[in-house]
């Protein structure tokens, strides 16, 4: 690396005997081991984050369900008492009489 002088001298050396400014500079440039040509690349600062909020999603569900129509209401129940009816004849031979 070279000192400082060194490149005052340079830079004072170039701009004297330079026919204008911007050769100047650019001689002078060259004279300390500089390219013509630099990038300067700032980044733009980033804004700040906004704060979180809570969020609430929802989630929609259509649903379609079929129901059979109600059954009529059924007959009250009535006590039924059934009978069975036998009929029968029974034939009884009835003992003749004696004879007297």
């Amino acid at each position: 690396m070279r000192s400082i002088s060194a490149i005052c001298g340079a830079i004072v050396a170039t701009v004297c005997l330079a026919p204008s400014n911007v050769t100047a500079a650019n001689a002078a440039q060259e004279a300390v081991g500089q390219s013509s040509e630099t990038t300067t690349t700032a980044e733009a600062p980033k804004p700040p984050k906004p704060e979180k909020q809570h969020v609430t999603t929802q989630h929609v569900v259509e649903s379609t369900t079929t129901v059979d129509p109600p059954k009529p209401p059924k007959p009250v129940k009535q006590h039924v008492t059934k009978q069975h009816v036998v009929e029968s004849t029974t034939t009884v031979e009835v003992p003749s009489p004696e004879p007297r």
